[in-house]
């Protein structure tokens, strides 16, 4: 019960983490 809560409020932090991954992938790792 308490994951599924965690995952809803991080699901967007998780999808803008993604986002940010992506772009930074995109101008190389660092």
């Amino acid at each position: 019960m308490r994951k599924n809560k965690l995952n809803e409020r991080l699901a967007p932090t998780l999808q803008d983490a993604k986002k940010r991954q992506k772009i930074k992938g995109l101008g190389g790792r660092n």
